[in-house]
């Protein structure tokens, strides 16, 4: 192959040669130019068109909501969603979500401003909010890979983020996974600046509105960072504690006790679902609960097992923490077991979503900036990119696939055991960027 036109090479020059007069070289850039604002403009469309009425109603957005609103009006928050709805909105004219929201009091304080607008007006300025986290984010991404800031480069950026299916699916859900991804970047960007009470901060942050991080958490607790730790589990604790005001005490303790869990039993093996606490019961047990909540994959087990598939259900996240937290205290530097555990954060909670992976941008960037200091060397090069092109594939898509193999033409008719598994790829790319994480090569050229 010749080493100009190599791929890695490509890459190179796609990336830091802006003066080229190369012809194939500015065709390709021009091609590849067209395709990011063709796709992130598909999103940006399907997320305007998730606000008409009435699917603004199906957006993941109700239950941040009117969790606000009840906080507001001083009422059980932990209500199944059609019964909240018809107690601080209206009775909805479609079907929601049948259970109580599956996040934590802690997250109201973020949307008491929208709580004081009508729903559909919040919607709106939700997503608003969303595609300003998203500006945010590319800007902050932009800043570390290239050690400064150019409007074309950070436009470039959002681009890229927007043609990922799981940016897409969080502006059509109305999700806080790119609130969540602005302060995953602050706390790592702060760390790299030795900043430790805006880490804790922002990790804080992260637990509060998703409960996603707390690895990270326990890691700097057995490094001794006491700052960090103090401070994000204060953030949390505070919040937390400052809803108990409102709704009392025991109500919030409910929700850590008996709500979450409730809900999270539903999705337990759920087709979307590809959290480690899913496998025992996607193999032992089979594919398909959450159906009763929304249509999905159903396959049968390998062998039914339920007991070990319970077993299985704590067993699996657990080797996980604790490999997982073994290998991010025996690496190198604080910045690479930060990006390491913040892939584990993904998959180690009982539900993980497709756009959890919108999360997936900083281990990207921490291994895209090491390839760059390593003039782009073929092989790793080739691998990192062939993962973020596997990400091109949604969640949604891999369960169409799964039914195309089996030869079946509709969800809820049954797939074969084998053919259900391609719905945990996404859980296999997470690992990957784990693994290249922690074998690429940093600036200095050490493992």
């Amino acid at each position: 192959m010749n080493a100009r036109y190599s791929p890695a090479s490509t890459f190179q020059r796609m990336v830091h040669d802006y003066t080229s007069t190369d012809m194939k070289f500015r065709v390709l850039r021009f091609v590849l130019i067209v395709a990011l604002l063709v796709g992130a403009s598909l999103s940006l469309v399907l997320g305007i068109q998730s606000l008409a009425s009435p699917y603004v109603y199906l957006k993941d957005f109700i239950q941040e909501y009117l969790l606000a609103k009840a906080l507001l009006w001083r009422i059980n928050p932990y209500l199944p969603i059609p019964e909240l709805a018809e107690k601080l909105i209206e009775t909805l004219s479609v079907p929601v979500f049948p259970h109580p929201t599956p996040h934590p009091p802690s997250v109201a304080f973020f949307f008491v401003p929208l709580a004081l607008l009508d729903y559909e007006t919040a919607a709106r300025v939700w997503l608003v909010v969303e595609v300003v986290c998203i500006v945010i984010a590319a800007a902050l991404l932009v800043r570390y890979l290239f050690s400064g800031w150019r409007l074309s480069r950070n436009l470039i950026m959002v681009g890229i983020m927007l043609i990922f299916p799981s940016f897409r699916e969080s502006l059509m859900l109305g999700q806080l996974m790119t609130l969540a991804l602005v302060l995953l970047l602050l706390a790592y960007l702060s760390l790299r600046r030795g900043l430790d009470m805006m880490v804790g901060l922002s990790i804080g942050g992260l637990l509060s509105i998703k409960l996603m991080g707390w690895p990270i958490v326990l890691y700097f607790a057995l490094r001794g960072r006491w700052r960090v730790v103090l401070t994000a589990i204060g953030l949390f604790a505070s919040l937390n504690l400052s809803a108990s005001l409102f709704w009392g005490f025991d109500q919030v303790v409910d929700y850590f006790l008996s709500v979450g869990p409730l809900v999270s039993n539903l999705y337990k093996s759920y087709s979307l679902n590809f959290s480690t606490w899913a496998i025992g019961w996607r193999w032992f047990v089979g594919t398909g609960t959450g159906m009763q909540v929304f249509e999905g994959l159903a396959a049968p087990p390998l062998v039914y097992l339920p007991g070990l598939a319970q077993s299985l259900a704590v067993a699996f996240p657990l080797v996980c923490l604790l490999i997982g937290m073994k290998l991010a205290l025996v690496m190198d530097d604080h910045e690479r077991a930060f990006v390491f555990l913040a892939c584990m954060s993904i998959i180690i909670n009982p539900v993980s979503w497709g756009h959890y992976l919108v999360l997936l941008c900083l281990p990207a960037a921490f291994v895209f900036k090491r390839l760059a200091a390593a003039h782009y060397p073929t092989g790793q090069t080739l691998f990192a990119l062939g993962i973020v092109l596997l990400h091109l594939v949604s969640p949604g898509q891999w369960c169409d696939i799964a039914m195309f193999v089996s030869g079946v033409q509709r969800l809820g008719t049954e797939v074969s055991f084998f053919a259900a598994q391609l719905t945990l790829i996404p859980l296999l790319l997470v690992m990957a960027w784990m693994y290249v994480v922690r074998r690429i090569q940093d600036i200095t050229g050490r493992k």
